[in-house]
């Protein structure tokens, strides 16, 4: 998007002209010039003209507030809207494919300063989009093959007359050249050598002097060059000379503020040049602004104007700030500010003000960073680890790598921290490898977080206390499940409560959500569903809307993996639509639970248009988050089960293959288990039962060892299908069972669902249609209360089964079968289940009558194992136990554990792997 210029072109018709030939023949067009040349004004005007030669966009990219080429390619990303191009990847990989397509123009502003790093990220970004075009301008050529330079004239004396009366009017709108000033006004115009800039300088005099009396002061002052460098160009002597003699007819006053306004990088507002300046006052800013030494910017989207200097007339006053002595007082100032403003918004944000104070940081980012560089060269390691930690505790996707740039030079001078400064340094330090992937790994983090820890407890910090407590939590549970994060949960909970803090608010909800995210796949449901429910209030009591979004996301993903669509659909929509009014981030992954709904609900082309838009908004916003790279994954396994849904069960393998290598290599590879199951199911449909039984056990491995009953239920569904496709129908109807009795310890209602519907097919082949028929019509009830549709490859297969069981029964009599199965509560299916089978299958009394799980559980009471031994080993809970060795007990006639280990001893039973593994 280009500048709105606040003034007329004036004249250059033929210059626009030559302009824009050169640019139809070749590539890369640099407008080289002393400072004041008009190269900007012209490459604006130039990029209008021909605009519509480019459908795919005009930006303009401005390198003046840029102190060194480090940040060239930043400045590039944030005008073109691309983002970090993340772990593996380089700014000219990331922006080549941006511009690879396109047929665009770009224009580089001020690239004199940073002509190395320009004209190496000019060559690579020429050479990756063969659509695209650069207008350049600097005082050099940039040096890359291909490039026309043309070096700008200066203007005429016609054109020159024209636009020192077009400015003359800009502050004395009554001006008119009379006759008796035109030769003035020309000798004006040839003693500033045609420079745009030096002429709008002279013009803005006329508010107080005559054009004859501007050209007599500036011709005495013309006698003062000769004692300026021999070395300097003419053209800039005269432009310095121009300077000079604006600046020498200011006010003191005015010198001095406009000396210290020079500080200021990328623009300031009125509140910052009281702060900053101890000479600003309104009256003297807006003399400042009357002699166009100042710019005034008056915009919708700002409440009050905000200023700004022309580059050159701030390398100007910055060399006069210098011989004045004044630049550590006024750099300090600048700093101090600028650490107040972060601080400030930091404790805003978590509120009603979120937005405007979001921003208000991006505005001056470029005062931020001119602020945390002058803090790191003067070697004031407190001021710049206090400034760059708010930042980056406010940070969204885009700003974030810059930003560890400084926390890592803050983080070099810890020694010289003080001890809560330092404490949310390693705070900081163990969070990143977490949120930034690519930026580390977890490695150091327990000890950095213990360090933040000891640190915040001797120093009485109880918000940094309560943070490294929540912060080590999640470091422990990343690497060991939830059961390693409770500890240090339930001691931090209250501890942020007590803080007080608006700042730890979104902490504590963000830290319940995440202990949920590990609790997902566990038993006992209810505990992540409470505990998701308290974040969201938790984070609506803070006012942080990416904290109430980032919370509401994980709460739809709770409910979703619970099988309640309906409350998800509602979490994820919410989020959606406050993400995408605010861009964040965690409506992505919102749009990719609304995919899994959909696909649960069997509506596929939803589900592909949510994953279209999810992979397209990643692409957009970057690589600073884990819910951002998480989506190519993410959506690979929605795809994947989509299309083992459709029955593609060879595509389905190869997308699922890739997710889980993907998933074994993160932070979280337990989490592998959860696709693995699914390319179980693929493989099996393929005709490949070895590779699927090989899938199911290493998804079981993981299951158990991250306490995931959720998988072990789904595992044992397939192992079910296994089996039964081996022939082995009692055995398929065992783990049938089991798959039941998981999912109901998980609350997996989807997953209790497909079980029933499975079991009821097996008790169907066994010759029980009665039985068959109440289970099938438990699950349909159960499908038409969560909105789960049956997949169309298992339509037919359902649809055939039910048929000939309807044929066996007859119409009457199956009705009343259905009509009594579609009263029964989850619960009562269950029930009648075991009932059934074992009123078919085993006697009631006797080692016969004993369940493999109840077989399993006499095994490891002959090991002398306690219960509570017994529930680890088997994934189940301890009442699980007790229950199995009531039955026991009862059906075998025993009285005690001890007799019941010593008849186990006496048959010879040894521990065996459970049907699960």
């Amino acid at each position: 998007m280009l500048p709105a210029p606040l003034t007329r072109f004036v004249g250059r018709e033929a210059e626009l002209s030559r302009a824009t030939d050169l640019l139809a023949q070749g590539r890369l067009l640099t407008l080289i010039g002393p400072g004041g040349a008009g190269k900007t004004r012209l490459a604006v005007q130039l990029a209008s003209v021909v605009a519509n030669q480019y459908p795919d966009g005009v930006w303009f990219v401005d390198f003046s507030p840029l102190a060194e080429g480090t940040f060239v390619w930043d400045q590039v990303a944030m005008s073109l809207g691309v983002k970090d191009p993340g772990r593996g990847k380089t700014w000219a990989e990331t922006m080549g494919r941006f511009l690879a397509p396109r047929q665009a123009l770009l224009v580089l502003d001020n690239c004199e300063h940073l002509v190395e790093s320009a004209s190496e990220m000019t060559n690579a970004l020429l050479a990756a989009a063969p659509g695209l075009k650069v207008v350049a301008t600097s005082r050099e050529p940039l040096g890359v093959g291909g490039e026309l330079t043309w070096a700008v004239p200066l203007l005429s004396e016609v054109d020159g007359v024209e636009l020192f009366t077009d400015r003359a009017r800009h502050v004395r709108p009554d001006f008119s050249l009379r006759a008796e000033d035109a030769d003035a006004v020309r000798s004006i115009c040839r003693r500033l050598d045609g420079l745009p800039l030096a002429i709008e300088l002279a013009a803005a005099r006329t508010r107080a002097l005559a054009p004859a009396r501007i050209a007599a002061q500036l011709q005495d002052h013309f006698r003062l060059l000769p004692s300026g460098p021999r070395t300097a160009p003419g053209r800039q002597a005269t432009l310095l000379a121009s300077f000079d003699w604006s600046y020498g007819l200011l006010i003191e006053a005015e010198q001095t503020l406009l000396r210290e306004l020079s500080v200021f990088a990328g623009g300031f507002d009125l509140e910052a040049a009281l702060a900053v300046c101890p000479a600003a006052s309104l009256e003297l800013l807006a003399a400042l602004a009357d002699r166009s030494l100042v710019v005034v910017e008056v915009r919708s989207d700002l409440a009050e104007p905000r200023y700004r200097m022309l580059e050159t007339i701030r390398e100007f006053a910055a060399q006069r700030l210098a011989e004045a002595g004044e630049v550590d007082l006024v750099r300090n100032h600048h700093r101090d500010h600028y650490l107040r403003l972060a601080e400030a918004a930091t404790a805003l944000i978590p509120g009603t003000v979120e937005d405007r104070w979001r921003v208000r940081l991006t505005r001056e980012m470029d005062n931020m960073r001119a602020a945390l560089a002058w803090s790191r060269d003067q070697g004031d390691a407190e001021s710049l680890a206090r400034m760059v930690t708010p930042l980056l505790s406010a940070a969204r996707p885009g700003r974030i790598r810059e930003l560890l740039m400084w926390l890592e030079a803050a983080a070099d001078r810890a020694d010289d921290l003080s001890p809560l400064v330092r404490a949310r340094v390693r705070i900081l330090q163990c969070l990143i490898p977490i949120v930034v992937p690519g930026s580390g790994t977890l490695g150091q983090a327990p000890a950095l977080a213990s360090e933040a820890l000891d640190l915040a407890r001797a120093s009485g910090g109880k918000q940094e206390e309560a943070v490294a407590l929540l912060t080590l939590g999640l470091i422990a549970g990343l690497v060991g499940g939830a059961e390693a994060m409770r500890p240090y949960l339930e001691e931090g909970l209250p501890l942020a409560r007590s803080a007080g803090s608006a700042v730890v608010g979104p902490i504590e909800a963000m830290a319940r959500s995440t202990f949920a995210m590990l609790r997902f796949f566990q038993s006992d449901p209810e505990e992540p569903r409470r505990l998701s429910e308290e974040a969201i209030t938790i984070a609506k009591e803070s006012a942080d809307r990416h904290t109430q979004l980032f919370c509401m996301s994980f709460g739809g993903m709770t409910a979703l993996i619970q099988g309640r669509l309906a409350d998800a659909d509602e979490l994820f929509e919410a989020t959606v639509a406050g993400g995408r009014e605010t861009n964040d981030s965690n409506f992505i992954g919102s749009l990719l639970g609304l995919a899994w709904v959909a696909l649960f609900r069997g509506n596929f082309q939803a589900s592909q248009e949510y994953m279209a838009e999810a992979l397209d908004a990643a692409q957009k916003a970057g690589t600073d988050s884990v819910s951002i790279t998480s989506t190519e994954p993410h959506a690979r396994m929605i795809r994947g089960w989509m299309q083992l849904a459709v029955g593609d069960f060879a595509q389905a393998t190869q997308t699922l293959a890739v997710v889980v290598a993907i998933v074994r290599s993160s932070m979280v590879a337990r989490f592998a288990a959860v696709p693995l199951v699914v390319l179980a199911q693929a493989q099996l449909a393929l005709g490949e039962p070895g590779e699927a039984a090989a899938m199911l056990d290493e998804a079981t491995s993981l299951a158990r060892a991250g306490a995931m009953t959720w998988i072990l239920g789904r595992a044992a569904r397939i192992r079910a299908e296994l089996r039964a496709r081996q022939g082995d129908p009692q055995e398929a109807e065992s783990l049938a069972h089991e798959a039941l009795s998981f999912g109901r310890e998980a609350g997996d209602q989807i997953g209790l669902v497909d079980a029933l519907e499975l079991l009821a097919r097996l008790v169907a082949e066994q010759n029980s249609p009665r039985e068959a028929v109440r289970l099938w019509a438990a699950a349909e009830s159960m499908r038409a209360e969560l909105g789960y549709r049956r997949f169309p490859v298992e339509q037919e297969p359902y649809e055939e089964a039910v048929a000939s069981t309807k044929e066996a029964l007859g119409l009457e009599e199956f009705a009343a079968a259905w009509a009594d199965g579609a009263k029964l509560s989850v619960a009562d299916a269950i029930a009648y289940a075991a009932r059934g089978r074992g009123e078919r299958k085993r006697p009631s009394t006797g080692w016969a009558s004993l369940t493999p799980s109840e077989l399993e559980v006499v095994r490891l009471v002959g090991q002398h194992l306690a219960n509570p031994e017994i529930a680890a080993r088997l994934f189940v809970s301890r009442a699980t136990v007790k229950t199995h060795l009531v039955h026991i007990f009862s059906k075998l006639g025993v009285d005690s554990r001890s007799e019941l280990a010593a008849e186990a001893v006496r048959r010879g039973m040894q521990p065996q792997p459970s049907p699960r593994s």
